[in-house]
């Protein structure tokens, strides 16, 4: 079965999670450890995600992270790849170091991310390796304790906890005390493919962005044809009126939104839509801004006509 393809956009937040092939070790000394935050450190610096927290264990590793512009595909694949070269070459080693695809649970950031930020700081007492977190080396919750961090975005995350930041570490502290009497969550583990962590109104509004993403690829796939029957359903104008040398108001809103439509969502090119509707392209550019200045609601109605036609995803909440 086709291993189902991430949502992803702009602000989402993340708990991504990977562990070592048939749960061998990933860090075998610290040279590794350090090498990992540092390739950690270069991607994010390439890719502008924020790091609010990261934990990194002997055989897996918990991140933290909140994606800009560049989805969590691209960051993980380039991490996880130039690590592996780095550890293959160091101990001679071939093959996958990850086991299979690495974990991402999308998360409500309001409601979970302080909960996460404990959850990964803590990974390490829950394990046994230590009794307390700050003996811990390999996770950021010293950086927290000192307001710094290299790697990690500590002022946003302490952020949530106070304005001040000596007193929001104060209350970061408590935080982290009162979580060491609390039993493990075991829930924060990105134990499927990706699944969510948040409220019903979260996961309508992840529904929404993944039905939007899903209707900008369909309108892809729409010929000429498909807009042409749209338009004349939506805005009562036939295409035989639209091409036309017609001037009124209708046929003029009827040709600019069609080209709009097709260079906007449909991915066609200047030259395709001058030949459909015969005339030079150079028109075609005055159609297109005239479309964005005057033409936008009538536009909107025809995208919704098109999207009508493609079925809601069952999962998703009504």
């Amino acid at each position: 079965m086709a291993r189902k393809p991430r949502i992803e956009f702009s602000g989402a937040l993340y708990h991504v999670y990977s562990r070592g092939n048939q749960k061998q070790k990933i860090f075998l000394d610290e040279q590794d450890t350090k090498i990992f935050l540092k390739r950690l450190l270069e991607y994010k610096g390439e890719y502008g995600f924020i790091l609010y927290a990261y934990t990194l264990m002997p055989n897996h590793f918990h991140l933290l992270l909140e994606t800009r512009e560049v989805g969590l595909s691209k960051i993980m694949q380039g991490l996880l790849l130039s690590y592996t070269q780095y550890f293959n070459l160091k101990y001679k080693k071939v093959g996958h170091l990850f086991q299979g695809r690495y974990k991402a649970q999308l998360c409500q950031k309001e409601s979970y991310l302080l909960e996460l930020i404990r959850y990964l700081h803590l990974n390490s007492v829950r394990a046994g390796i230590v009794d307390m977190p700050d003996k811990y080396k390999w996770s950021s919750h010293n950086d927290y304790m000192i307001a710094y961090s290299e790697i990690v975005d500590v002022d946003l995350g302490l952020g949530f906890f106070a304005g001040d930041k000596n007193f929001s570490v104060k209350k970061y502290t408590t935080f982290i005390r009162d979580g060491m009497k609390m039993s493990g969550q075991g829930g924060f583990y990105a134990a499927s493919d990706q699944h969510f962590l948040g409220d019903k109104y979260f996961l309508s509004e992840i529904c929404g962005e993944t039905k939007e993403k899903i209707s900008q690829e369909k309108l892809k796939l729409c010929d000429f044809s498909d807009v042409w029957t749209t338009i004349e359903k939506t805005l009562k104008v036939k295409k035989a009126e639209a091409i036309s040398h017609c001037r009124n108001t209708r046929c003029l809103e009827a040709r600019a939104v069609f080209v709009n439509l097709c260079r906007k969502f449909c991915g066609k090119k200047s030259l395709e839509i001058a030949d459909e509707l015969h005339r030079d392209p150079a028109m075609v550019t005055n159609l297109n801004k005239l479309c964005e200045r005057s033409f936008q609601k009538e536009l909107a109605k025809v995208v919704e006509g098109l999207n009508s036609k493609l079925k809601p995803d069952p999962k998703c909440p009504k």
